[in-house]
């Protein structure tokens, strides 16, 4: 019996198996509250964090002509929550834990957006890209540019 609890024990500690929690974390960032939630799912990523991962960080990519509305964010430790937090300006979702806690756990990361009503792709392309910085993701602008310009064609 002793036996069967120190291979538990040392099974769950180097990783090989890890306990479920009975409840998971919520964390939600409303980054436009004005719009109560509403758009379309643009970005989801689910994952597994190590135990030696302290701080864990994912970039959330928005498409262009496209503005954050909600960012959800779910972890299931099944020691104790983490510290959870949103960049606005980076679009970043950090998972932060204590330099003793277990870290092990996994995680989503679901953000929804809506159109921006007044992008213009022909007039407003460069003074976007100039205005947001780091928010604008080459491979999504260029491709939704491209397909926007190729399914609207020229603007008046």
């Amino acid at each position: 019996m002793m036996l069967l609890l120190l291979l538990c024990v040392v099974s769950y500690s180097i990783g090989l198996i890890q306990a479920k929690s009975q409840i998971t974390d919520v964390f939600e960032f409303d980054v436009n509250p004005d719009d109560n939630h509403m758009g379309k799912v643009v970005f989801n990523q689910t994952g597994v964090i190590s135990n030696i991962k302290k701080v864990f960080k994912v970039r959330i990519k928005v498409p262009f002509c496209m503005e954050l509305t909600v960012v959800h964010v779910e972890v299931d430790n099944p020691v104790a929550p983490p510290f959870v937090s949103f960049d606005q300006n980076d679009y970043m979702v950090t998972i932060k834990y204590r330099k003793t806690q277990d870290s092990r756990s996994t995680y989503a990361v679901v953000a929804k957006a809506i159109p921006i009503s007044s992008c213009y792709v022909h007039e407003d392309y460069e003074e976007y890209v100039h205005n947001t910085g780091p928010k604008v993701y080459d491979e999504y602008v260029h491709e939704d540019y491209e397909e926007y310009v190729h399914n609207t064609g020229p603007k008046d």
